[in-house]
């Protein structure tokens, strides 16, 4: 069946000429999109693209067609093919390409618009505004609920705002240019739908822009507060470790065999005592070479009841890995298990514990490497004191550090934790690896300053970072001194994800009610013209020399005055 090509009452030829006109140019944007598109999956390596890329296509030769259509003199049904691919394009690529539907389903809903109400009679005008609105909420739900076959091309995404704010330029040039001659019922409609159009940007951008900053400090917030969590949790593990090796050093026995340990140099002066603790050093590395555990010296240290009592706090946790005492010079006295040396006065733990005799100080180690390398340990030392308050010598013990990094938590999917040490150069812990510091996250740290979180670009992607300094929750000097920090960061885009659903929802909501205004003025301007109409058709027929015609008065208004 022929459709008649009314289209609005323009001269045929003038509407012909418009209708080729916008077919070539869907035809040509078609074909550039989808060249577009091929360049990006050769360049990115997207095999996914491949169907977009033929829908594209294929979009290009139904244009085509419908300027064959158009030469055949029927401009309205051209122009009908034309408004249908509009609405369904949106919603085929939002299967295949994130985050383009809504831009793509704006762009496509006003050219839907600007083609109806120049090219169409008004009966298809509200049909086509309705499939203009249907097609680009379908599109944005498909967009959001559909993830997947989605393919996220950061080049389309960023080129996309560009592409809609060129699309609304032409658009708004195009109307002012042509708005004298447009019909009545096409400007009725335009400039209710665009002055919905700015009425509802300004608000949905307010209301964006406050949701935005709303839902940011929120999601920042709670990254804050995992960083908190995991630096009190950590600071927490190391005080109770602290205390429980303060209530060891504590007790009788181990003051008691500590004391008899150091009676033994009664009577010696210094250089004696020295030679005297290098003679057992020599003994006890023969010894460990030879006899091992059974050599009288080495055994001596395993048994006793200080010796149970290290043993006893040994096995009190999986994490502790051993425990001895010292003497006042270095000399081992009791232990839970065999220890390599004798002679322990050299060591940085002992001599930080013992601090000259002075005490009064917890040792916390930076991560130590033990064994064949993939035993990282932590560890704790504190001075042992008599009644009296003098130091008599130092209790040690070591932990597994992997008791540690289970205590760091991430969020989502893209989270990531880091505990940093204050070494030199700097050491971090990631996903249970200790390494050199990385620079970003020690730059991140100095950005972050005093702030509770920072966006920061690691590498290629951006990312929201917090920080903490481990601490316990209740105040302890030696926690804090160790200057541990805590690092979490996660991907931009996942913390955004309630942000980005505010927006995709709001976007939706302004289509359906720009739809909503145009099919609303679409039938206003129907009613309003229709009088008018009848007006010109009586006019013209008196121009005719058709005296009998008579215009028939339906209202009160000017238009009844007429």
């Amino acid at each position: 069946t022929r459709i008649p090509d009314t289209a609005n009452n323009d001269p045929i030829s003038v509407c012909r000429k418009n209708a080729l006109w916008i077919t070539m140019a869907l035809g040509g944007i078609d074909t550039i999109t989808s060249v577009f598109l091929i360049l990006v999956a050769f360049q990115l390596h997207q095999g996914h693209l491949v169907i977009p890329i033929i829908i594209m296509l294929l979009f290009a030769v139904v244009a085509f067609i419908a300027n064959g259509i158009v030469q055949r003199d029927r401009v309205t049904l051209a122009m009908l093919i034309c408004i249908a691919e509009l609405a369904i394009v949106p919603i085929l690529l939002a299967f295949f390409l994130q985050g383009v539907s809504l831009p793509v389903g704006l762009v496509a809903f006003l050219l839907i618009v600007l083609i109806a109400t120049r090219m169409l009679s008004q009966r298809w005008v509200l049909y086509s505004i309705v499939a203009g609105v249907i097609g680009s909420v379908l599109a944005g739900m498909v967009d959001y609920y559909v993830v997947r076959w989605q393919v996220l091309v950061p080049v389309i995404e960023q080129f996309t705002p560009w592409v809609l704010g060129v699309t609304v330029l032409i658009f708004g040039a195009f109307v002012v240019r042509q708005f004298r001659s447009m019909p009545l019922t096409s400007k009725l409609i335009i400039v209710l739908l665009v002055s919905t159009l700015i009425v509802a940007t300004a608000v949905t951008g307010f209301t964006i822009t406050q949701t935005t900053s709303a839902l940011t400090r929120n999601v920042g917030g709670q990254l804050k507060s995992l960083a908190d969590a995991d630096a009190r949790a950590i600071g927490n593990f190391l005080d109770s470790q602290i205390q429980a090796l303060t209530i060891l050093a504590s007790s009788k026995t181990l003051e008691d065999a500590v004391v008899t340990a150091n009676d033994a140099y009664l009577g010696m002066d210094d250089a004696a005592i020295q030679a005297e603790i290098a003679r057992r050093q020599e003994e006890w590395v023969a010894a460990m070479s030879t006899a091992g555990i059974d050599a009288p010296n080495i055994l001596n240290t395993l048994v006793g009841p200080a010796a149970v009592d290290l043993a006893k706090y040994r096995q009190a946790s999986p994490a502790n890995l051993d425990a001895f005492v010292t003497d006042r010079y270095g000399g081992l006295v009791a232990a839970s298990t065999r220890v390599a040396d004798y002679d322990q006065a050299d060591q940085p733990w002992w001599q930080a514990a013992y601090n000259q005799g002075r005490g009064n100080f917890v040792y916390v180690s930076p991560v130590t490497i033990e064994g064949d390398g993939k035993e990282q340990i932590l560890i704790f030392a504190t001075p042992v004191y008599d009644r009296l308050g003098n130091v008599i010598g130092v209790l040690r013990a070591a932990y597994s550090f992997s008791a540690i990094a289970g205590l760091l938590k991430t969020t989502g999917e893209t989270g990531q934790s880091f505990l940093l040490f204050p070494t030199d150069p700097p050491q971090q812990l990631h996903q249970g690896v200790i390494a050199p510091a990385d620079a970003s996250v020690l730059a991140a740290m100095a950005s972050i300053g005093t702030q509770e979180y920072e966006q920061y670009n690691f590498g290629e992607q951006e990312r929201f970072v917090s920080t903490s300094r481990v601490s316990a929750s209740l105040s302890s000097p030696w926690v804090d001194s160790v200057g541990w920090d805590v690092v979490v960061s996660q991907d931009l885009e996942e913390m955004l994800t309630p942000v980005n659903a505010q927006i995709h929802l709001t976007t939706i909501l302004v289509i359906i009610v720009a739809g909503v205004i145009a099919i609303i003025a679409a039938a206003v301007a129907g009613v309003i013209v229709k009088p008018i109409l009848s007006l010109k058709d009586v006019a013209t027929r008196v121009s005719t020399g058709d005296l009998s015609a008579r215009a028939t008065v339906q209202s009160n208004d000017e238009i009844g005055d007429l």
